[in-house]
């Protein structure tokens, strides 16, 4: 049965967080996004590291997330050397060129690299377990991605549900693999089965709101407004941020965020890279060529 209201939906997904992130004993590989940031703010005494390449925006914002949190940021930031000798293990590790598998599994790659690299300069809390833990799943489950505000109702629930078994099937898969080469397990407090029970009985309109307008859910739902079916700013992930609000800066919990592959100056990186290697811009299926180099 779906929640009746925000106020509703936001006391229970919260409480399912709080469970999920209750015994989590590992480094929270931190963003400076709302989902990395509400697992900061409900384990107070885990480490936060952060990935970016040398003068992307992740190298001074995660930062700066980190002074709004009042915690400190293990910000492990490489040059571009550095970025194609640990695009060539991951490539190895993983056998595989598709760019986008590998540009999201390198920076956990290279978090974990710098941890057991570091080994106890880094670790001042004993209990620590050798996991990560990610904000992996916040966006299939709340309506995240920047592709859901165009789609109908009824799309929208087919392709977030998709979404949401392509990362649970594969993406959990190819990161838990990264890490488990370097001794480290995936933990994903929002792929947690209360998490997602919570998840799939908040409206839609909850997730992509819509502030400004008011539609045909507003008897099912209150006074909420329809989910992404036409004009107008649309909210995402508007529950989590809900949520966030609970525990940190407004400023923190409705930063907007690029994907992680843009963030971090990856992609960027890697088409540098390309250029070295003589690869045209305008070449198809340009960064799988440069991978192939490998």
């Amino acid at each position: 049965m779906l929640y009746a209201d925000i106020e509703t939906a936001v006391r229970a997904l919260n409480n399912a967080l709080l469970s999920a992130t209750s015994k989590l004993r590992g480094w929270i590989a931190f963003s400076g996004g709302v989902d990395s940031s509400i697992i900061a703010a409900m384990c107070p005494s885990l480490p936060l590291i952060s990935f970016a390449v040398e003068g992307s925006k992740d190298a001074s914002w995660v930062l700066e997330a980190g002074e709004l949190l009042g915690r400190d940021i293990e910000l492990v930031e490489v040059g571009i050397d550095e970025v194609e000798h640990h695009l060539r293990d991951v490539v190895a590790l993983l056998h595989t060129t598709n760019p986008l598998d590998v540009v999201l599994a390198t920076p956990l790659y290279i978090m974990g690299k710098h941890i057991v690299n570091k080994g106890e300069e880094t670790v001042k809390n004993k209990d620590l377990r050798r996991e990560i833990i990610s904000g992996q799943g916040a966006d299939e489950l709340f309506g995240g991605y920047n592709k859901y505000e165009k789609m109908d109702e009824v799309l929208l629930s087919s392709v977030m549900r998709d979404d949401l078994e392509e990362v649970m099937k594969k993406s959990t898969q190819r990161d838990s693999l990264t890490l488990l080469s370097l001794g480290f397990t995936l933990n994903t407090p929002f792929l947690n089965p209360s998490v997602i029970e919570v998840a799939q009985n908040i409206p839609l309109s909850l997730k992509l709101y819509r502030p400004n307008r008011q539609g045909e859910l507003q008897e099912k739902v209150g006074s909420n407004p329809s989910p992404a079916t036409g004009g107008g700013e649309i909210i995402r992930k508007y529950v989590l941020r809900r949520v966030a609000l609970e525990y940190l800066p407004k400023e923190l919990a409705y930063h907007p965020k690029q994907a992680l592959q843009y963030s971090t100056g990856l992609i960027k990186a890697m088409h540098r890279l390309a250029s070295k290697e003589g690869i045209a811009r305008k070449q198809p299926a340009r960064l799988r060529a440069y991978l192939d180099i490998f």
